[in-house]
Order: structure tokens, then sequence, then C-alpha cells
């Protein structure tokens, strides 16, 4: 029949014949099924990861190896800690996948951030933290190379802390090839002088002699700051004790102290992005702190406390009410002047006097029936705790006093006027000291 095919089979007496049709259409959806099972299920994954990547990182952690990250985060997962490992630098010198910047205006490089934090933890004495954070982050505060460096620096093995530096030059200097030699050549010098030191202390003279002719003097040769140390260094044989050496030199000795001093000098001479400078978190706060202050148009607090939880301000500090006018002068006043301890006031007027007023509670003054008293010279409110009260009134001045001083200890005050006078007094008892009379005009 047209259109049809027999499929018997070889021995089949009553086997069926179907059209082809019909079989090409059974396959297709057999084949449509299962692609639509597969299909269903690889939607299910999409979804299971999309769940798994929202569920807390502290959840995560509990539930284990129940929820599996996509390849694709977790390629860029490894690939970043590994870089890390070599403080957010890949092997080539590229930038890391963390290698990015933070803040809100992503001014902040994330891994210099994250050293300086794991950096101002170690300074605070919490060691465990900073090297919980530092595996945490993969992100090392120092590489293994300046760690050793520093470690062999304070064991005093002095040949192989040199051997290190150039190590970390030759390192450097292929990311890096701006590190100038002069500062290589001024560690070596820095090292080597303390061991030269340390060879005087023990009273070692042949390897102190050795250190400064064979190792110190070649540094020296082309550096004539460097020559003149190397004079002076040799000058030191000529101690005759181990105090007279710490006297000469300025020199702690070869205690953990020296050696600490050291490593912060080499500090300032290798690059930072390889050793850190000292407590460089504390130094960035400041000088935030600073840099606020300066802006601060209205800054007039003697509060050295500034709060990290708010920007600075003092605008609510300023003067506005009047609490206390003394009228005790009877002609214009041409100059204040406080005391060092803030007790006592000076003042110096055209009247031919000067004042010399103290601060005193309000409670002792009402005690003695002073406060706003005229013959005390001092008029107010009564809302203040403190009121300035006159001690003594000093006489000796013929023409205006232009100025006033008060001595380190505020047991002296000297005052200068137009009769071509200085006068020094006591504030004690209020007499006079002393009279400079050389000057010939105005004392201003």
């Amino acid at each position: 029949m047209d259109g049809f095919v027999s499929s018997h089979a070889p021995g089949g007496a009553n086997d069926s014949v179907e059209p082809l049709a019909l079989q090409i259409s059974s396959r297709d959806l057999l084949t449509r099924r299962q692609s639509i099972i597969n299909s269903n299920s690889n939607t299910d994954e999409v979804i299971q990861e999309r769940k798994n990547s929202s569920v807390h990182p502290r959840k995560r952690a509990r539930l284990g190896g129940s929820l599996q990250m996509p390849h694709m985060i977790k390629d860029t997962l490894s690939n970043g800690n590994a870089e890390c490992q070599s403080n957010g630098k890949s092997s080539n010198g590229e930038a890391s996948s963390v290698d990015t910047h933070i803040g809100p205006q992503g001014l902040i490089h994330k891994v210099e951030f994250v050293r300086l934090i794991q950096q101002a933890l170690h300074d605070l004495g919490f060691q465990s933290i900073s090297k919980e954070l530092e595996e945490a982050s993969g992100i090392q505060r120092q590489s293994d190379l300046i760690n050793e460096f520093s470690a062999e620096i304070m064991r005093g093995n002095w040949a192989k802390a040199l051997e290190l530096l150039q190590l970390i030059k030759e390192s450097h200097l292929e990311a890096q090839p701006c590190w100038p030699s002069s500062s290589s050549q001024t560690a070596c010098f820095l090292i080597l002088e303390q061991k030269f030191l340390e060879a005087l202390e023990r009273e070692d003279l042949d390897g102190a002699l050795h250190t400064l002719r064979q190792e110190l003097g070649p540094l020296g040769e082309n550096d004539h700051e460097r020559r003149r140390q190397l004079h002076w260094l040799a000058t030191l044989f000529m101690c005759t004790s181990t105090s007279d050496l710490y006297e000469k030199s300025s020199w702690c000795g070869s205690g953990e102290g020296a050696r600490l001093l050291l490593l912060s000098q080499l500090q300032i001479l290798l690059p930072p992005t390889l050793m850190l400078p000292d407590h460089r978190l504390q130094h960035l706060v400041e000088q935030a702190l600073l840099a606020q202050k300066a802006l601060c148009a209205l800054h007039n607090t003697s509060n050295r406390h500034m709060s990290l939880l708010q920007d600075h301000q003092c605008h609510d500090q300023i003067p506005l009410l009047t609490s206390q006018i003394m009228e005790a002068h009877t002609d214009e006043v041409w100059h204040l002047g406080w005391s060092h301890s803030g007790q006592l006031l000076a003042s110096g007027s055209k009247d031919h006097t000067v004042r010399v007023w103290e601060l005193q509670p309000c409670s002792v003054l009402s005690a003695e029936g002073e406060v706003g008293s005229q013959g005390n010279g001092c008029v107010g409110d009564g809302t203040s705790s403190h009121r300035l009260c006159l001690k003594h009134t000093l006489l000796g001045h013929s023409d205006a006093v232009a100025f006033v001083a008060w001595s380190p200890d505020d047991s002296m005050l000297l005052s200068c006027s137009n009769d071509h006078l200085v006068q020094l007094w006591s504030v004690a008892d209020g007499r006079t000291l002393q009279i400079y009379a050389r000057h010939t005009d105005s004392v201003t």
C-alpha cells in the first residue's frame, strides 16, 4: 500500500502493520518529554544555587558541604585567595580579583585597608585576632620574606638579614623598579652599624674592626655623609667601658629596644608596599581629626578629645551670653592675659594700673557676700559656676599699660607701659620685684 511500510518480523504471522508517521511521532514525543524533564531539572538546580547564595555565610558554614556554590563563584574565590597571598597581587603583578576599592567614594584600597587593620590590631595587642583576620581574608599583613627579615634583625643574625635584604630588593625591583639603590645601601649601612656597635659592646675588637674596614668601609667610599659617619664610628674604639660607649654613641645597647629602633629606621627606607609604616592607621585617623579641626571655622575649644563617632564641630560652643562684667578700671583696658593655670587673669589699662583677678567658685563668694559687689569690681547675673574677683591692684606705672605677660609658673607678672618701663611683680602679694628702665620709648 502506498504510504505504508511493512514491518513484519521474519517469523511473525500475525504482526501488525503501523504507519511510519506514527512511529516518528512517538519517538519525537519521547525526545521532547525527556528534554522537558532535563530542562526542569536544570531550572531546579539554578533555583537551588540562588537559594544557597542568599544563605547567610554563618548559616552556610554550619550547613557544611550540603550547599554547593556555583562553579564560577567558587573559582573566583579560590583564585582571589591564592593571589592575595602576595598582598593582593598576582604572580604577574596584576591586581587580583579582590584588589578592589571601597568606601562611599571608592577611594580606599581594600587590600591596603585590611593590611592596616591587621597592623592596628597587632599594635593594640590583639595578635591572635590579627592572625585570624589574615587567615579569613587571605591577605597577608607582610610577606613571608619581610617577616623572616624582621625576625633575623631581632635575633641579631646580621649575615642572614643582609642576605634577605638583597632578596627583598631583587623581588621588589621585578615588580616596581623604582626603589633607589641609595636606600638599599643606607639600609645595609644601618644593619652593619648595629653589628659594629654590638661587637664593641661585647669587647670583640677584632670583629668590630673587621666590620668597620671590610663591610662598612666600601659603603662609604662614594658617599660623603657615610664617610663622616665611618670616621665617627672609628672614634668609639677609644671608649673605656660599655657605659662610655653608650654615652658617646647615644646608643641604648644590644637589647630588644635598639633592634626595634633599627627596624623602624629600616621601615622608612623600604617601600611601604613591602613594610608598613609604624602605626599607619593611627596616623591616618589623627590626620583626619586634624583636618576636621583645621576646617572648623569656629574652633575654640581647649578640649583635646575629639570623637571618632561624628564629624567635629564647634558651633555650639561659641560664647553667646555675658556672664560677668568687671568694672574696676577707670579708663580703657588695653590688654588681657590669662595665667597658664587658667585661674588668674591680668588686665592692663590706660588708667596706669594692672589688676590681677582670681577665679573662684560662686559658692565661696556667696558665703562671703561678694557676688556682684561693686567694691570687689565684679558685676554679673549669678548664672556662672565661677566668678573672677579682684586679687591685686598693681600701682607703679605713670602711663598706660600696654602689655602683660605671666611667668611659666604664674608666680610673677611682667607689665609694659608707655612710661618706657617694664616692671616685674610678685603675684602672691602684689609687690614690685624689679623695674627695668633701659628703654627710651613706649614698651608695647
